[in-house]
């Protein structure tokens, strides 16, 4: 059902609305000042005209405490986790655009008790899985040091696979040389034939 002028003027006074561009970022349409009912903060939230209510009543930071299966943890496809952390939070500096942090970084960023910079980066040390943020498995590092220590543990690796290769072969030639040494024990057992 579509609305007329004349009705939409009529809830734009009625209920206090105001453009959401002049309130909120980006977006057409209306927002009003609603009131969390589960902490009583007051924020702008987007309205609809159609159903003649606002998007959401509650703020951010109840929807996660109030909706099950809202955990601020994502685990993303290589292996990384991201929380979720709110504009209060001493962190809220080091978030993407979208509010999360790279687990592991804000895991450092609290034993170190300071926000990191962009230049600092978070390794995850040797045999440490991604998603393993414990302190002692990480390591605050610069860019460049940061790849010597990729490159150095990717030749690590490459050589552990080179001196496992090597043993399986060292095997194998042992036993082929046992079998032989066999062989060349019975020949010499049996009687030579005369001719």
């Amino acid at each position: 059902m579509k609305l007329s002028e004349e009705e939409i003027r009529r809830r734009v006074v009625e209920r206090g609305l105001v453009r959401s561009d002049t309130v909120l970022k980006g977006g057409r349409g209306y927002a009003i000042l609603v009131t969390c009912p589960y902490c009583g903060e007051k924020r702008w939230s987007r309205y609809t005209l159609k159903s003649d209510k606002p998007r959401s009543e509650t703020c951010l930071k109840c929807v996660s405490t109030k909706h099950r299966g809202f955990t601020g943890r994502q685990r993303q496809k290589n292996g990384y986790i991201l929380i979720r952390v709110y504009p209060e939070d001493f962190f809220f500096p080091m978030t993407k655009s979208d509010g999360y942090v790279y687990e592991h970084r804000l895991v450092m960023a609290k034993h170190l008790g300071r926000n990191l910079h962009r230049w600092e980066l978070v390794h995850h040390k040797k045999g440490v899985a991604k998603d393993d943020n414990r302190i002692r498995g990480l390591q605050l590092v610069s860019e460049d040091r940061h790849n010597q220590i990729t490159l150095l543990d990717n030749r690590i690796t490459w050589l552990e696979n080179k001196v496992g290769e090597q043993t399986k072969l060292i095997k194998l030639q042992s036993w082929q040389i046992k079998e032989l040494n066999k062989k060349a024990g019975e020949l010499t057992q049996q009687p030579r034939e005369e001719i």
